[in-house]
């Protein structure tokens, strides 16, 4: 267990960080659902609050790849260039 952790478990403590979060950022803050999942996991003893590999088929598609299509035309709207990837993975 960390020592000198900051997180109170259960509902109260995450909400408490959440309003917190919301007074500073308002909307661009993080949804509660996504707060209480990262404070769940460093509780856990987690180093990061990137996600478990899971089962299924891989994500071909990277970050990259996205910015790279963004870039090469800054009118595309976020949707266009997901669906434009979408395509691209499924004619693989």
């Amino acid at each position: 267990m960390r020592t000198g952790c900051a997180v109170s478990r259960g509902p109260t403590g995450a909400s408490k960080i959440h309003e917190k979060l919301s007074a500073v950022y308002g909307d661009n803050a993080l949804k509660k659902t996504t707060l209480f999942k990262w404070i769940k996991r460093f509780i856990e003893d987690r180093e990061d609050c990137k996600d478990d590999a899971r089962p299924g088929r891989p994500s071909t598609s990277s970050v990259d790849e996205i910015v790279c299509v963004h870039d090469s035309n800054k009118t595309f709207e976020i949707e266009k260039i997901v669906c434009k990837n979408h395509r691209k993975i499924a004619d693989t």
